[in-house]
């Protein structure tokens, strides 16, 4: 039976680990975003200061 991740354990170990790679990147991504977000952008309403 093979998933609906397009491979994932039939033995396509590369489709695996490039999957693997393009989440670890989506995921350093999104915590540089979430921290520019929260520490650095600045917010009218806060005089521009960053929200947290």
């Amino acid at each position: 039976m093979q998933d609906a991740g397009g491979g994932c354990g039939t033995g396509k170990r590369s489709a695996c680990q490039h999957r693997g790679v393009a989440v670890a990147e989506a995921k350093a991504d999104i915590r540089t975003w979430i921290e520019f977000f929260n520490h650095k952008r600045p917010h009218t309403a806060l005089a521009a200061n960053p929200p947290l």
